[in-house]
């Protein structure tokens, strides 16, 4: 286990094989549930399930357990089921995370679990700490395992969830692995936009449409828009069409001009599915970056409460498809792209991030701290948008160019 998500591994190696965060326990029994514990997760902690992701809670999760032949000659194994629903622990999707599957009996291939004892090891194990560092704040953390005396880069693979294609990490590599080793990653942006709300963007899908939020199909959903059917003008003073970020390279939140600074795109869960919606709270969506067939750079963001599941136009290309979500990370309608609209110029535009109110119009009340977008405190504004919370209570948002 590494990090929020389990991901699931071919290994050969048993040295590797014997490492803590490999080794997994039952307690319970078949008939009322069993809980399912690993070694490297911490006292107290089971894998339970929140929402569609699997992780580590602190407490009992209990799964129902079934016996399962799936009539490969191998012996049987068994599947665990998510109380009370239809889903089994398996892949999820056609990714390499642990997540769950909706699967009637339990029998998908995935779903088919089997133990066998823990391997003897030659090697001992070290236990190391990373940390992300962006614009002089830690954004992410996990622990990582490995063996003494190896070379940190060779042994140490780290998931796409840090090496998401839009960063770039700057670490020493070729350090030899201590236990209890701490490692510091400077994170680099390496896509050309801001994440600080500095700057208004077009955003572009399918290298053919706009994404925007005033084309609506009848049941509200947001419809991409030819690029061939509009002006630059109408692309830098509709604001409709503008785009801003805030966040980090792993999680970015999303807000568009023809809402408010305390609105950003999210997703609508209906039966299941999810379609892009402008709602008040700053979703954080997870970010990658690759490149596309004609070699020009792009950016897809995945769902974070529905790992799997990204950002795409529902049911294929073209303008007639809605925004919603897709489980293919790589079809053509997950790459966007971002590029700057300079003569961007809408009504309350200087305001947006203002428009509650500014720390400035509050004299009245003292000023109880200031933060960043992640929530660390600082002892001034900085620039970029700022968290401003009075004494009476009032949380303010403050940009700084």
């Amino acid at each position: 286990m590494e990090d929020e998500y389990g991901f699931i591994e071919y290994v050969e190696d048993t040295n590797k094989r014997a490492m803590t965060n490999y080794q997994w326990a039952l307690i319970g029994d078949p008939f009322k549930g069993v809980q399912l514990i690993n070694r490297a997760a911490g006292e107290g902690k089971t894998l339970g399930v929140n929402g569609t992701v699997p992780e580590f809670i602190d407490g009992v999760y209990t799964w129902d357990m079934i016996g399962v032949d799936n009539n490969d000659g191998l012996d049987v194994g068994f599947a665990l089921n998510a109380p009370g629903t239809n889903d089994w622990l398996n892949h999820f999707m056609s990714s390499n995370t642990l997540g769950l599957w909706v699967n009637g009996s339990g029998t998908d291939n995935g779903s088919i679990l089997r133990f066998s004892e823990v391997p003897e090891s030659e090697k001992k194990q070290a236990e190391i700490t990373f940390n992300a560092i962006y614009n002089g704040e830690t954004i992410k953390t996990g622990k990582f395992f490995a063996f003494e005396g190896d070379i940190l880069d060779e042994a140490v693979k780290l998931p796409a969830d840090w090496d998401n294609g839009l960063v770039s990490l700057d670490y020493d590599k070729m350090a030899t692995v201590t236990d209890g080793m701490v490692v510091n990653a400077t994170v680099t942006l390496t896509y050309d936009i801001v994440l600080d709300g500095s700057k208004w963007y077009n955003i572009e899908i399918r290298d053919n449409y706009w994404v925007n939020t005033e084309r609506v199909n009848g049941d509200g959903h947001y419809m991409p828009e030819d690029k061939s059917y509009l002006s630059e003008e109408v692309l830098a003073t509709n604001p409709h069409y503008l785009w801003t970020f805030i966040g980090t390279p792993y999680q970015i939140s999303i807000l568009n001009a023809a809402f408010t600074s305390s609105q950003s795109l999210s997703n609508l869960p209906v039966n299941g599915h999810a379609w892009a919606v402008m709602q008040d709270g700053m979703y954080k969506w997870n970010a990658y970056g690759f490149t596309n067939e004609e070699g020009t750079y792009a950016f897809g963001i995945e769902y974070s409460d529905m790992p799997g599941s990204y950002i795409n136009q529902e049911g294929g290309s073209g303008n007639s498809r809605p925004l919603g979500n897709w489980d293919q990370k790589f079809d053509g309608g997950a790459k966007l792209r971002a590029f700057e609209q300079p003569d961007a110029k809408f009504d309350g535009m200087d305001d947006f991030f203002t428009g509650i109110e500014t720390a400035h119009a509050s004299k009245q009340s003292k000023t109880e701290g200031i933060y960043s977008l992640n929530g660390v405190r600082q002892q001034t504004l900085s620039k970029g948008l700022n968290i401003v919370r009075m004494a009476d209570g009032r949380t303010l948002k403050v940009m700084v160019k």
